[in-house]
């Protein structure tokens, strides 16, 4: 019932409103003789013409004596102006407009209609504030539907292709041969021609992190795009010791075994951290200072040892065969010599293919890497951390890369005339930063291309109240513009 947008005539909803709110009004202050107010009343009983509501105050009935004549020059202005807002549904635009016209009233009776009329103008816009919000919250379920059947049609690719030894009844289910999920994941959303280029431009810049006493210390800059595009390579006769995923809710995968068993949110927040910066071991005077500040130095040093312990031991449970954390030149790093998929780790190397396809002008490439590394990017990165220092670096990064592909993808199906892609991605975009003016942009564009000249302008109408709530600014000239042209169209 929330997808159907409730069709009523304002105009007449106005009109029913002030017949009742005028009539008693004219009773008090007449008492029987006939005044404009009843002019009113009877006529818009008779009228669905908003305009016609200021015409019939200002024209008073014949056998009022001593009352004005004269309609202002300025009704015209005021009248066009409101029929305008009226058309494009900028109700609250058009109750101001009311409300100016109520306080400038001559006369009681004029006043309580403008009252009335602003005050349903409101009402609907309250209304349309919610219809759009439940109709936004259809779109996203049914983008999520979409999003979850082609993952379970990638998957069913797979499953029937996977060679029937893959999943003969004699392979142990903790074999170090048997190929994983993500593992295979990676392997269909991968392109068989054409490897991840550099690219200048990207949301990544490398952060260099010196230790102030000299000790290794972790670093927020991301993989080379040739290291990532080794850990993406899948062979699936190969060993997958890890399946991670980090983008959205935090799951890890021992051999396609769900680990689920840890002893404390310490020992979990400490393999987030070394997963984190794997590249290299983390000394472990960093641990000591991002997890146990406040200890004293014996009480820190007992707590890491007992928590790496509980860690391993977490893995081994669920049959991993080598320790899963090593210690080396005085730090700690998960165990190099295991196969660990990472979703952050792939969907960066997507996303590095789809920008060096840009570069060369391959546009069918840098959609297909766009679109995959799209798919992987369940959500910002752990945010279940989301009041720790050390991953929100690697999360606006992450989250950077996810708002440029959106914005690359919108644009190409914009050119292509793919107005129902340009729109979902237009979307995603604006519901993780809304302030996007380019963005409302293009979906206004898209909109008024597709027909739906009413959800253009109200389009505008929310980019203008995000900017003011948002940043306490007024759009630019060239988001005018477009708003005014698509409004004289």
């Amino acid at each position: 019932m929330y997808g159907v947008r409730p069709s009523f005539d304002a105009p007449q909803v106005l009109s029913s409103a002030v017949v009742v709110l005028v009539i008693p009004l004219a009773r008090a202050h007449n008492r029987g003789v006939p005044h404009p107010a009843c002019v009113v009343s009877y006529s818009l009983g008779h009228s669905s013409d908003l305009g016609n509501i200021e015409e019939y105050i200002l024209e008073p009935h014949p056998g009022c004596a001593g009352e004005a004549q004269a309609v202002p020059a300025a009704l015209s202005a005021a009248r066009a102006a409101a029929d305008e807002l009226m058309r494009a549904g900028a109700y609250d635009e058009l109750a101001r407009l009311l409300e100016a016209q109520r306080d400038d009233a001559a006369d009681e009776a004029r006043a309580a209609v403008l009252e009335a009329a602003g005050q349903l103008c409101l009402a609907c816009s309250r209304l349309q504030r919610e219809t759009d919000d439940h109709q936004a919250a259809i779109r996203r379920m049914a983008q999520l539907e979409d999003d979850t059947c082609r993952r379970v049609e990638r998957l069913l690719d797979l499953l029937w292709e996977t060679p029937a030894t893959a999943v003969a009844p004699a392979a142990s289910p903790h074999s170090p041969h048997r190929p994983g999920l993500l593992q295979r994941l990676a392997q269909s959303l991968r392109r068989p021609a054409g490897r991840a280029a550099e690219s200048t431009g990207e949301p990544f810049a490398s952060m260099a992190a010196a230790a102030a006493n000299g000790s290794p210390q972790p670093t927020t800059e991301l993989p080379a795009a040739a290291e990532l595009e080794s850990r993406a390579d899948v062979d699936t006769s190969d060993a997958v010791d890890l399946h991670i995923y980090c983008l959205g809710r935090f799951r890890a995968y021992c051999y396609e075994r769900a680990v689920d068993d840890w002893t404390g949110n310490k020992s979990r927040s400490l393999f987030k951290y070394l997963l984190t910066f794997r590249d290299a071991p983390v000394h472990a005077d960093q641990l000591l200072d991002c997890f146990w500040r406040d200890s004293s130095p014996e009480a820190a040093r007992r707590s890491l040892y007992q928590t790496v312990y509980l860690v391993r031991q977490t893995f081994q449970t669920a049959g991993a065969a080598r320790p899963v954390v090593v210690q080396t030149n005085g730090g700690y790093q998960l165990n190099p010599d295991l196969d660990v998929q990472v979703d952050s780790e792939i969907f960066l190397c997507r996303y590095r293919e789809g920008i060096g396809a840009a570069a060369r002008g391959d546009d069918r490439t840098m959609i297909d890497a766009l679109q995959a590394a799209e798919v992987l990017y369940e959500g910002d990165f752990l945010p279940e951390d989301l009041y720790e220092e050390w991953p929100v670096a690697r999360r606006e990064q992450l989250r950077d890369a996810y708002l440029d592909l959106l914005d690359r993808l919108s644009r190409q199906f914009w050119l292509a005339h793919d107005d129902d892609a340009c729109i979902a991605d237009c979307r995603k975009l604006l519901e993780i930063d809304n302030c996007r003016e380019d963005i409302h942009r293009r979906l206004m564009r898209a909109f008024a291309r597709r027909g739906e000249r009413s959800l253009a302008l109200r389009q505008f109408q929310r980019c203008v109240e995000a900017l003011r709530r948002e940043l306490d600014v007024e759009p630019l000239p060239e988001t005018v513009n477009v708003y005014e042209k698509i409004l004289n169209n």
